[in-house]
């Protein structure tokens, strides 16, 4: 028979053997909760790359697209100024009509002929200048666009419900 000095011993001491085990059951509760930690710091650091790495294919995609563009602007940009264009261009032809049948449809007018503008203006401060040097003209209206893209997409979103709106009233006109 093998001796095993805590169960033969005074309950002070087995008390003490309890504390002891308390003690490492405690530490590896730690330890599980430390590696499910790092085990979320790594996820969240593994997420972060993939955000950086993917921030990165897009900004040197529209980096090469605005560098190989004949107009000096990218695709998308060159696609809001052809609607503005035409917009501000049907517009200006509304005007004359609008202010001789109705107020609110001249004021949906003008209101949208504004917003080609505003939206015309910030566009043309996108475009790359030719006769500088057009590998940092290119970087810096990408960041250039990067920054005010929030801004494009609000201003486009506004003029296409007024230009809805001034259709809608055009309908009503015909009918």
């Amino acid at each position: 028979m093998v001796h095993n000095p805590y169960l033969n011993s005074s309950p002070s001491n087995r008390t003490g053997v309890l504390f002891a085990v308390r003690q490492t059951v405690t530490f590896l509760d730690y330890g599980v909760v430390c590696l499910m930690a790092e085990a979320l710091a790594a996820f969240g650091l593994a997420s972060n790359i993939l955000q950086f790495v993917d921030f990165g294919i897009k900004l040197v995609s529209y980096v090469s697209g605005l560098y190989a563009s004949a107009e000096g602007a990218s695709k998308e940009n060159a696609i809001f100024e052809k609607i503005a264009l035409d917009i501000k261009r049907t517009t200006r032809n509304l005007a004359s009509i609008a202010a001789n049948h109705d107020e609110a449809l001249e004021d949906l007018v003008k209101t949208c002929n504004r917003l080609a503008r505003d939206l015309l203006a910030i566009l043309d401060t996108l475009k790359i200048d030719t006769k500088k040097n057009r590998q940092m003209e290119t970087m810096r209206k990408t960041l250039k666009n990067f920054r005010k893209r929030r801004e494009i997409k609000d201003i486009y979103n506004r003029l296409c419900k007024v230009r809805d709106q001034v259709c809608s009233h055009l309908n009503v006109l015909l009918t």
